[in-house]
């Protein structure tokens, strides 16, 4: 297997049962985005086939348009802006007939055992029902040659995991998050990883945002202002960005300002504003009344 940061407990079992060839019919990986799960999945998978280019599917949510079914790649490179989350599709389950059905290319696995079809479903919570229900019927009568692999970041139905080996994955220690942001040639400073809860993809995803905001507005979000025209020029700056990048800046903007002052009174107002900013609330007049609250406080 490739250098996996962190979950040896899942590591040493997985690679027992392979080195024994006691692999379950189907595995259930559950915890927080970002935090390694499909990493581990592929990576078992490939010791489970010599041939990983024929042997391993994998199936991850998509989006309708026009009728074509398209992955969360090919809609972002047609510039499809979709306000509907992506699904996984019955189409999808249907067409692993074929796959599961046939007799695995690679001859053997990497420990001499004979190699498996393996089948991917990332973000399995995203099955709608008509497709839950057509998985269900291959998890219960799982081939003698396929295994699947079903990686969760919300909740899976009871139906679904009770026919599965769960695996669950915690959180990522900062430790881990910087080891793996070296390897990968990132830079992530204390702030991002104070807010992005032990998830290395929100590592990413928080650095990605913020590398859009200019630098001015990092800085005077994160400060106390001591004027009302600055209350009002930082509230005006904020808001016009959009309202993603709002609620990223001022998580970031929280960290930095309890770093600098380590004072609660201004976390607990911080945490109050962007509570509200999630909730929908005008954007403006909320940070508005932030930075006027924190110059009175």
């Amino acid at each position: 297997m490739k250098t996996i940061i962190s979950h040896q407990d899942n590591l040493s079992f997985l690679i027992n049962a392979a080195k024994k060839n006691r692999i379950a019919s189907a595995y259930l990986f559950t915890g927080r985005k970002g935090v390694g799960k499909f990493t581990l999945a592929e990576s078992f998978a490939k010791t489970l086939t010599k041939n990983p280019m024929a042997d391993i599917h994998i199936v991850a949510p998509t989006y309708t348009e026009d009728g074509e079914i398209l992955t969360i790649e090919e809609a972002f490179e047609k510039g499809l802006n979709k306000r509907t989350k992506p699904v996984i599709r019955i189409e999808q389950i249907r067409d692993l007939d074929g796959f599961i059905s046939r007799r695995p290319l690679g001859i053997s696995n990497n420990y001499g055992f004979p190699s498996k079809n393996i089948v991917i479903i990332d973000d399995c919570q995203e099955l709608k029902e008509d497709s839950m229900n057509a998985l269900l019927k291959n998890l219960e009568e799982p081939g003698a040659h396929t295994v699947f692999i079903l990686v969760a970041s919300g909740k899976v139905s009871d139906t679904i995991s009770s026919r599965c080996q769960v695996l669950n994955f915690s959180r990522l220690s900062k430790e881990n998050l910087l080891e793996i942001a070296k390897i990968n040639f990132l830079d992530i400073n204390d702030n991002i990883l104070n807010i992005c809860d032990g998830s290395y993809g929100d590592a990413i995803a928080i650095k990605a945002v913020l590398e859009e905001v200019p630098e001015q507005i990092i800085c005077s979000a994160s400060t106390i202002p001591t004027k009302v025209i600055d209350c009002l020029q930082i509230a005006r700056d904020i808001s016009a960005l959009s309202s993603s990048q709002q609620i990223v800046l001022m998580e970031y903007a929280v960290s930095m300002i309890w770093m600098t002052y380590f004072n609660m009174g201004f976390v607990t107002i911080f945490n109050d504003s962007i509570n509200k900013l999630k909730s929908g609330m005008q954007s403006r007049l909320t940070l508005e009344a932030l930075y006027l609250s924190l110059l009175n406080t």
